[in-house]
């Protein structure tokens, strides 16, 4: 398919403007770490908020909506929907510790929290696993998923098509930085946002309208699509047959899924933004609007979308490419615009993955165990290259994959089981570095077992797939997370129990920085004995915090699940979702008034008289 004129020129103005942003921006980035990798903390919260929403979609993220929707079901999308649960409490709980730490990275909180050797070699481990590992496998699933869209749409080799766009997105972001990141950023939300109800809105007119979608869609699609929540079995719930795969699976995220995977206590990215906000308050703020828009607003298009694409292309054998082949509809200009929009959450993520594994590389690794000494331009300049070689990794690897939601699944599952370590680090004074280490090891052991068939072939494994039952169907995933997460729990409490604490004093110096919740009594008593004058003290969270949580998350499902109930469903669906929407808004809204208490805080580094963190 050939591009109309005005198209091009359309996405070789947007590939200007954001290499005239970095070129802006590049002193300011260039002169310390603090400058290129958090922005030099100066960020307010809607555009750290809207950066992170940004960054957390891409030109793969409608297309793994779009083979969730067509292979498995609307419902196949709590995988991720269930996030919403760890998002809100990084909202209002891990917003305010993080921004508190100082850290540079969050791998940088592993030798402020623990101590000794085994807290060095969980950083060097944490810190090359972030950086080239699971910063790769994003990058590698974002390089595929643009390779599949314009495969689709160009008479080009998409080689160098994606090239191009991976050359211009490493330009841009290793000159300008993190500020250089999240100012792009927020124009690639709003062209990211438009495009895809431009898509929708062409897609369900090429099918007919809204009405003859959902009408063939429960005639010709596989049973339950349109159901936001898969339809139990029959017989009781005590009964086994009630539990269908799906609506186990769907029970497994909910249960399991969002505290028992890596980004339990939020995910590197969100923690970088957090960091670089201006202080406590602006992080707070920021995550929280992010969550909004994330599980809110970006859904429903892409959603839509794939259920015309069922409609018009009822027999494609590749579901991830079906929302390409609906961008085809589109007239002229407005392609254009649709296919920038996709450029643009193509780099949104590139850039932030980029800089965030650069970060990694130089402050984790390089500046820690390599050139203690090194000079913060020196830093700098090594971030930048280490940026240009994360960037060639992921390319190579993209080569050597063909779908998106495998990687996801593969990258939900490969530390599914480390959550309870990170969790225990921030609410139990005794978790140590081994804790993490066993969790680590147990989570990549048991995601390698049942990922290569191994474990089902054993007697003892079979008996334990055989107990968890329809969990072990429809691909595994949720038996994987399952597995993962109890196993890792019994291991890492076990091996904490039967190892040394951590020294009070790294305990003390940790609490007075962070005032951390939980299990911290003997450490919060040490603490206040030897607490010097003029050093920030005060409760771990405002009060109110539990009543902005369950708020948060009334009136962020309430709008998910009513706005499906209403458009495919009927509004006496949906009534009861919106109504709890409203009473999560009355809950939360008035908490978050300019001058109300609860978002009033010292921020983490001044409250310290300035200290920083590793």
């Amino acid at each position: 398919m050939a591009l109309h004129g005005i198209d091009l020129a359309l996405v070789g103005a947007y590939m200007v403007f954001v290499l005239v942003v970095g070129w802006r921006l590049s002193h300011r980035a260039g002169t310390s770490r603090e400058s290129f990798f958090l922005a030099g903390r100066s960020l307010p919260w809607w555009l750290a908020g809207t950066s992170m929403v940004a960054t957390s979609f891409a030109s793969d993220t409608p297309l793994l909506v779009t083979g969730f929707v067509r292979d498995h079901g609307i419902a196949r999308n709590w995988i991720w929907w269930n996030y919403a649960l760890a998002g809100t409490l990084a909202a209002f709980v891990f917003a305010r510790l993080w921004r508190r730490s100082g850290c540079l990275t969050d791998v940088g909180l592993v030798e402020m929290r623990y101590a000794g050797r085994p807290a060095a070699l969980l950083r060097l481990v944490m810190g090359a696993y972030n950086a080239l590992v699971a910063n790769g496998l994003v990058l590698c699933w974002v390089l595929l998923a643009m390779g599949k869209i314009l495969g689709v749409l160009l008479d080009v080799d998409q080689t160098w098509a994606i090239a191009a766009a991976l050359v211009v997105a490493l330009a841009y972001s290793l000159m300008g930085g993190l500020m250089g990141v999240v100012v792009t950023d927020l124009v690639q939300f709003v062209l990211a946002i438009a495009g895809s109800w431009l898509i929708a809105a062409w897609a369900l007119d090429a099918a007919g309208g809204l009405d003859t979608v959902i009408a063939a869609v429960r005639e010709t699609a596989r049973p339950g699509t349109l159901d936001l929540f898969p339809s139990p079995g029959p017989g009781t719930v005590t009964d086994s047959s009630y539990w269908t795969p799906a609506l186990a699976s769907v029970c497994v995220f909910l249960g399991v899924g969002w505290w028992a995977q890596k980004n339990a206590d939020s995910s590197p990215v969100y923690v970088q933004r957090m960091m670089a906000c201006k202080d406590e308050r602006h992080a707070v703020g920021a995550t929280l609007w992010s969550q909004f828009a994330f599980y809110v607003i970006r859904p429903w298009p892409w959603i839509l979308t794939a259920l015309a694409s069922i409609v018009l292309l009822p027999e494609l054998a590749d579901s991830e490419s079906a929302y390409p082949e609906m961008m085809r509809l589109l007239p002229p200009g407005l392609l254009g615009l649709a296919l920038c929009s996709l450029v643009a959450a193509f780099m949104s993520t590139v850039d932030t993955h980029v800089n965030l594994g650069s970060a990694y590389l130089v402050n984790d690794l390089y500046r820690r165990f390599l050139r203690p000494g090194a000079s913060e331009r020196e830093c700098v300049r090594v971030g930048r290259i280490a940026g240009l070689g994360l960037g060639g990794l992921a390319a190579f690897a993209a080569t050597r994959v063909s779908t998106v939601s495998g990687l996801f699944e593969f990258f939900v599952t490969l530390l599914g089981g480390i959550g309870p370590a990170l969790l225990l680090r921030w609410f139990w004074w005794r978790a140590n570095a081994w804790t993490e280490i066993a969790a680590m090891a147990t989570s990549f052991a048991s995601g390698w077992l049942l990922g290569s068939g191994l474990f089902e072939g054993t007697e003892v494994g079979a008996r334990i797939l055989a107990a968890l039952g329809p969990l072990a169907d429809g691909g595994g995933t949720p038996a994987r997370l399952v597995f993962a997460a109890l196993s890792s729990l019994t291991v890492c409490v076990a091996v904490t129990l039967a190892t040394r604490p951590v020294p009070m004093e790294t305990l003390v110096e940790f609490h007075r920085r962070v005032r951390p919740p939980g299990i911290w009594g003997p450490v919060r008593r040490a603490a206040m004995a030897m607490e010097p004058a003029g050093v920030a003290t005060g409760p771990p969270l405002p009060a109110g915090t539990g009543r902005a949580i369950l708020g948060t998350l009334a009136l962020i499902w309430g709008l998910l699940i009513g706005t499906g109930q209403w458009l495919l469903h009927s509004p006496g669906d949906a009534l009861p979702w919106l109504a709890a929407a409203l009473v999560g808004a009355a809950l939360v809204l008035p908490l978050l008034r300019r001058g109300h208490p609860f978002l009033e805080g010292r921020a983490g580094v001044s409250s310290l008289n300035g200290e920083r963190g590793p």
